[in-house]
């Protein structure tokens, strides 16, 4: 395993640490997690990784901080990597689009659709970050109620609130990864208009 990228923090930095407990069902019963050390990752450590590695994609989740996220997007949409957004709970999930308003805010690119290109949510996850883009002004506007339960009807698996809500990200995050539980995993993604 290559090791080169691990690096020693501060005295009374705490190693991460994520114990949990399911149920045999396999859904979630109690975790424990400390994930904090997470945050001192600097823009200047994703700066060189970003020189030395040159990904072709780029993995990143809700533990790091709002600026090591946006230095990281904004490196890959420069190196044309894609990027993979792990949201890890419902508390982090919205720090995407902290780092996506910031990023906007900077004059640096003004349109943030599609910078990040795929997200892997759950259904709580995925609703959270809609209600968070529709406040931070990131998208215009939730799809009708007419077009949501029309879907939702179609795809029994899928309640209204997590079609709405990936209909609303879709602008922003054009492939969508969503986690069910124990109903398997939804895929949300352009279609080719050529079949």
């Amino acid at each position: 395993m290559d090791h080169s990228y691990l690096q020693f923090q501060a005295d009374g930095a705490r190693t991460a640490v994520y114990n949990a407990l399911h149920k045999p069902n396999g859904d979630l019963l109690v975790a424990v997690a400390d994930m904090d050390i997470n945050r001192m990752l600097t823009g200047q450590q994703i700066s060189d990784a970003f020189d030395k590695l040159e990904p072709g994609i780029v993995g990143l989740d809700g533990n790091i901080s709002t600026l090591a996220l946006s230095t990281a997007i904004m490196l890959a949409a420069g190196k044309r990597a894609c990027v993979v957004f792990e949201p890890t709970s419902v508390p982090k999930c919205t720090s995407v689009l902290s780092a996506l308003l910031s990023i906007s805010r900077s004059g640096i690119d003004s349109s943030v659709s599609g910078l990040v290109q795929v997200i892997t949510p759950n259904a709580l996850e995925l609703q959270e970050m809609a209600k968070a883009a529709l406040k931070l002004a990131l998208v215009e506007s939730a799809p009708p109620a007419s077009i949501t339960s029309e879907i939702a009807n179609t795809h029994h698996q899928l309640s209204v609130d997590t079609v709405r809500a990936a209909l609303t990200l879709f602008p922003l995050f054009p492939i969508q990864i969503i986690k069910l539980g124990e109903n398997g995993v939804a895929v949300v993604s352009p279609r080719s208009l050529d079949r």
